[in-house]
């Protein structure tokens, strides 16, 4: 392996990992492995929001060359509602972990992926990363919409346009307690979870996060509301319904613990994705409907009780 430093000259102003993308032909997920990896800019390592100048000279240490090692699993069953050249979106089903980790080395979303790698075209390196493709997240008890480009060319486009805010994710959630507002947006910075603390918490030294939601009906203690990210934080509707006292039915996390009723996760379901497609720029709707486990929470609160 080559792994003699290398270097390159900034041709436009911008952010350190965009820079490291246009320069080098790769994805942003493959140019963060690389700022990761540690890059050298005015003698000093930088982070990928790092901004840069024009002119600038990068040094950076290639990537190892190796191959991937996750375990691909063609058994996991995943509906796919859309598919072509470019990109594939799934309803992805509840208690499917995306990337892998421990304890999920062979059951996620990413070792399925990895069984269809003809359909993909992404190289070794960016394969060994865990997620080539994968654009936006999903948390492993929701279900729903999730968009996964087939190609670097179709994740960079759609990378920029989920920075953008061009793409509209909107999901449905049950949560506890009578939701008085018909509209209202939560503007509240979230932390991001980690291995000690797993919560995002309202912090004004956390991240922007902000949702915006929508009342579709209120019955018998719980509320069923429509959300839209603006910004797309680890946890962040689950955090903000919490925040605001409405957590979601059957989530255990930023719920109510003693809550046995329904033990398979949070009531939130990723319904709606909208995007302009990254190649043949025609506008897109998807939906995906409700599974068993949403409609049985429906039922048991929307029903009156005799």
């Amino acid at each position: 392996m080559d792994n003699q430093i290398k270097s390159f000259t900034v041709k436009k102003s911008g952010r350190l990992d965009e820079a490291i993308a246009d320069a080098l032909n790769i994805s942003r997920s493959k140019a963060q492995l690389i700022v990761d990896n540690g890059i050298e800019i005015k003698g000093r390592n930088r982070k990928a929001s790092y901004k840069v100048e024009e002119g600038d000279v990068l040094n950076y240490t290639p990537l190892e060359e190796k191959p991937t090692d996750i375990v691909p699993n063609a058994d996991i069953v995943v509906p796919v509602v859309y598919e072509d050249d470019d990109i594939i979106v799934f309803n992805k089903p509840r208690g499917l972990v995306v990337h892998t980790a421990p304890g999920h080395d062979t059951d996620t979303l990413v070792n399925f992926l990895a069984s269809q790698n003809d359909k993909f075209k992404f190289d070794e390196e960016e394969m060994a990363g865990g997620r080539p493709g994968i654009v936006h997240r999903i948390d492993k008890d929701t279900s729903g919409l999730l968009m996964v480009a087939k190609t670097p060319k179709a994740e960079k486009v759609l990378q920029a346009d989920i920075k953008e805010h061009k793409v509209k994710r909107e999901y449905v959630a049950l949560c506890w307690g009578d939701v008085n507002e018909d509209s209202f947006t939560v503007d509240v910075p979230l932390t991001k979870p980690n291995h000690t603390l797993r919560r995002a918490m309202p912090s004004p030294n956390g991240l922007r996060a902000v949702s915006h939601f929508t009342k579709i009906w209120t019955r018998n203690g719980v509320s069923l509301v429509r959300c839209q990210l603006e910004t797309g934080r680890t946890h962040q509707i689950r955090a903000h319904l919490s925040y605001i006292g409405h957590p979601i039915v059957g989530d255990m996390l930023y719920g109510n613990k003693e809550e046995h009723h329904f033990d398979k996760g949070q009531v939130l379901h990723a319904f709606r994705l909208s995007f302009i497609h990254p190649i043949t720029k025609k506008p897109m709707v998807l939906t995906a409907p409700m599974d068993d486990y949403f409609k049985q929470a429906i039922n048991t609160f929307y029903i009156e009780k005799k």
